[in-house]
């Protein structure tokens, strides 16, 4: 089929622009491939428009979960008033569950701090093969958790200024995140992550660490380019609308056929709201009760439909 891409674009994609990929990679393969081909050109594009190191603490921590630990990389902004506290956004990076890391939302979500003044939790959850479904909602889940109880610091607290990967260290002299969830406790992520922070924000409502507590719960959603429902589980009421994934099945640098190989070693269950959130849906108080979500889609990209369905399932704002 003809791509509607601007030629601009399509020239800058070149091989990118396939009807359907020519080999199915490995999760091996497509991790080193998202990491130099998609990671590191995007950073050094954006380095260039980062705020000074001065303006924002950075620092990594692990954290327990099921099984293990996993990174979140902590952003918080640096302002005259050491008494000063900050709303908190929880962040899920992209890559259908089985690519990506912290370090691609990692530049961008410096800016986000220190121009709305949040601190920002970006979370390194696992990822499939070797972590299947539902092991990222559980990692989430438990970075949430982390946010509202985070452990004691020591002291002094060490920080990364610029990259965990580039090694300068500087001292923190505030709290780890100077955070009041009562200013806003904020999940959002871009595809397979806006996917988990749907699915966080319909879950945290009906968990009672969450709903016993004041200010555990999360006041809004940031969910860009989402799924949220397995194509195999699309319900009736909705599934007349839901044609994107059929008209944009080849568009780059995603095609249907790669995002749904990469889907696979996550291996969800269809029917699971934990994956398909528009499921949710039907349960009234989960609906009712997740937090008021901005939800971006794009006009070529399967997941176009994905996203209307979500704004058009919630009390949502499609940008």
């Amino acid at each position: 089929m003809a791509h509607l891409l601007d030629p601009e674009l399509a020239a800058a994609l070149g091989p990118f622009v396939t009807e359907e990929p020519d080999h199915l990679p490995s999760a091996e393969e497509a991790r080193a491939f998202y990491d130099n081909e998609v990671i590191a050109p995007f950073k050094a594009y954006m380095k260039p428009y980062l705020p000074p190191d001065s303006a924002y603490e950075v620092q990594d921590r692990m954290i327990a979960v099921e099984g293990g630990e996993i990174t979140v990389r902590c952003l918080v902004p640096v302002v005259e008033d050491e008494q000063e506290t900050f709303p908190v956004l929880v962040n899920m990076h992209g890559g259908a569950w089985s690519i990506g890391s912290i370090e691609l939302d990692d530049y961008p979500l410096r800016q986000l701090c220190v121009d709305l003044k949040l601190a920002v939790v970006n979370v390194g959850y696992r990822l499939a093969p070797e972590y299947r479904f539902p092991t990222a909602v559980n990692d989430c889940m438990s970075a949430l958790k982390w946010v509202c109880n985070p452990p004691p610091l020591p002291h002094p607290p060490v920080a990364l200024t610029e990259s965990a990967n580039e090694g300068t260290q500087v001292v923190l002299n505030a709290a780890l995140l100077r955070a009041d969830l009562t200013k806003g406790f904020l999940v959002g992520g871009h595809s397979a992550g806006a996917n988990l922070a749907a699915v966080l924000a319909h879950e945290t409502p009906l968990a009672p660490f969450f709903r016993d507590t004041p200010g555990r719960r999360i006041t809004g959603q940031l969910v860009r380019e989402p799924l949220v429902v397995h194509p195999g589980a699309i319900p009736d009421w909705v599934k007349a609308q839901m044609t994107s994934m059929r008209e944009n099945a080849s568009m780059p640098p995603f095609p249907l056929a790669l995002m749904a190989h990469l889907m696979g070693f996550y291996a969800p269950e269809p029917t699971d709201p934990r994956f398909s959130p528009l499921l949710y849906a039907p349960n009234v108080h989960a609906a009712a009760a997740a937090a008021p979500a901005f939800v971006q889609g794009i006009g070529c990209d399967p997941l176009r439909d994905d996203a209307r369905a979500c704004a058009a399932g919630s009390s949502s704002t499609l940008g």
